[in-house]
């Protein structure tokens, strides 16, 4: 071969050859992936669970890939929100924890042979305080395979679309401490009685789930429970007396839907709680907000709401119900919070009942006289009922803030 020859030749690899070697080369290491069989670092079924959720929920198009290193390298353990235990040959996934705003697609069952797993969280972020810039998250139904996760201690699915029913499998997760699921779209579905098995629970988060029927009792078993949150959905029936037993609990919402979105939670009326507020809340020493508004309850508000039995309440919320306070106590204290417990307020439907009346005050006139003086909070009440040891002995027309009993003995 001469030299000319040569010259074409290397000219020809150089122009078609060398650019297509380099062409394959970069379409390998784009299509690149974890091979679970061969990598090292966990458990071949833990390694194909982490490619599931990563399949599942379109990892591809996350907002921090490729970068994030999922399905890109065979170090499972190196990949953006997942952290292992220990060293090798006894590494297993111990953290998931991920926060996206491009989740899209459904759970995987697989999820469930991460068996060392302690946090789980997968929850959409917000953008610019806007969920309409983003509208994508995870959908579909929680896997009742969730509930093989013995060790689990954080289950965090927030902000997302998620629907059927909340699993009773969760119910055997022993070392649970959070379960935080609100903002999904659990409709027409009721809160397992089987999370009544959760005594190591801290935080209970439902809120906004879109959840019907009653509040099982159980729940007054979650000794542990600092956090309850059930408020805005279409829960109803009576407050159970057993919250009452939740010595640790600091914040309790048991919201109804007036005033967030009527219209998912079938409104004010038979979706609402109903009958009296327990007693029994009033042994919640450590409790420091409680929301019980917007909802159907009756009633007076129980003399145990003083500030001896709950010392440490700040904050809270009874508007928009059919509520009355007839005990001076239990009035002075809640004029002292900041709160708002009168029966009116800004998203009260328009047919509420009035507010109660306040500052009743007594003056002695003789052994059988007394004359009663109160504030008439309210400019839509049809008239008052004086009562004289429960019995009613008067009903003052409205606008009347006072009344003479002249038969007293």
């Amino acid at each position: 071969m001469n030299y000319h020859s040569l010259s074409r030749l290397i000219s020809s690899f150089t122009r078609y050859i060398f650019p297509l070697l380099l062409g394959l080369v970069w379409l390998s290491a784009a299509q690149a992936a974890t091979n679970c069989a061969t990598q090292t670092d966990i458990p071949q079924l833990e390694c194909e669970a982490l490619v599931a959720l990563y399949t599942n929920l379109d990892g591809a198009n996350w907002e921090t890939s490729p970068s994030n290193n999922w399905n890109q390298n065979d170090s499972p353990c190196s990949w953006w929100g997942v952290n292992c235990t220990a060293s090798p040959p006894n590494t297993n996934v111990k953290v998931i924890r991920l926060y996206e705003r491009h989740f899209s697609g459904s759970l995987p069952t697989e999820l469930g042979n991460l068996s060392s797993l302690e946090e789980l969280v997968l929850q959409r972020l917000w953008h610019d305080n806007n969920w309409d810039t983003y509208t994508s998250a995870i959908s579909g139904t929680i896997p009742t395979e969730l509930g093989n996760l013995t060790n689990l201690r954080i289950l965090d699915l927030n902000y997302n679309n998620l629907s059927g029913s909340i699993p009773s499998q969760l119910g055997n997760l022993a070392n649970l401490e959070e379960l935080s699921l609100r903002d999904n779209e659990f409709y027409n579905t009721s809160i397992p009685v089987e999370l009544g098995n959760l005594t190591n629970l801290k935080i209970l988060d439902l809120y906004y789930c879109h959840l019907t029927g009653s509040i099982p009792t159980q729940l007054g078993n979650l000794s542990s429970l600092e956090v309850l949150d059930l408020g805005y959905n279409g829960l109803s029936g009576p407050i159970p007396a057993e919250l009452g037993n939740l010595s640790n609990l600091e914040y309790l919402r048991l919201s109804g839907c007036y005033d967030y979105d009527n219209s998912y939670c079938g409104g004010g009326t038979t979706d609402s709680l109903s009958g009296s507020i327990p007693t029994e809340l009033g042994n919640l020493t450590n409790l420091k907000k409680l929301y019980l508004d917007d909802n159907q309850l009756t009633g007076d508000i129980p003399s145990s709401f003083i500030a001896t039995n709950l010392p440490n309440l700040t904050y809270i919320r009874l508007e928009c119900n059919q509520l009355t306070a007839s005990d001076t106590n239990v009035v002075t204290f809640l004029n002292g919070l900041n709160s708002v417990w009168t029966n009116q307020g800004e998203s009260c439907p328009s047919n509420t009942v009035p507010n109660i009346p306040t500052n009743l005050a007594t003056t002695t006139i003789s052994q059988t006289a007394i004359d009663l003086t109160w504030t008439d909070n309210s400019n839509i009440e049809t008239g008052f009922i004086v009562k004289r040891d429960g019995i009613a002995i008067a009903t003052p027309t409205t606008d009347i803030a006072n009344y003479s009993d002249t038969d007293l003995t």
